[in-house]
């Protein structure tokens, strides 16, 4: 079989390199734009249904990821949308003092039942 063809099939002088195609700077990739817009609101509101919906199109991004996909921005994204829920979880609860220093008498004040108390 190889000698009907008469030689080396291949054709070195008509090889041309592979050149891969430019990414679109007009594509909008929605998911990942999504995912990092719900994430910085879930960090300004401290709001963790939108961190969590944050999660969610990041991975939808994520897994129908393409070549040309800018895995720096999705790397944003999940950093937005995780700081989010930390600072969620540890915000402030209401009803509670938010300055733990606040309770604390000034120095040389009497404490009612302290020995101070017993002085007078």
């Amino acid at each position: 079989m190889s000698q009907s063809l008469g030689g080396d099939p291949r054709r070195p002088s008509e090889v041309v390199p592979f050149k891969r195609p430019s990414p679109d700077p007009d594509r909008i990739e929605v998911l990942s734009m999504s995912g990092m817009i719900l994430g910085l609101i879930g960090v300004m509101a401290k709001v963790r249904i939108l961190s969590f919906l944050s999660l969610a199109f990041i991975a939808s991004a994520f897994i129908q990821r393409t070549p040309d996909t800018d895995m720096k921005q999705l790397f944003l994204s999940t950093t937005f949308a995780m700081s989010g829920l930390f600072f969620a979880r540890f915000q402030p609860q209401p009803g509670h003092a938010a300055n733990s220093t606040a309770a604390v008498p000034p120095a040389g004040a009497a404490i009612p039942g302290g020995p101070a108390a017993a002085r007078m």
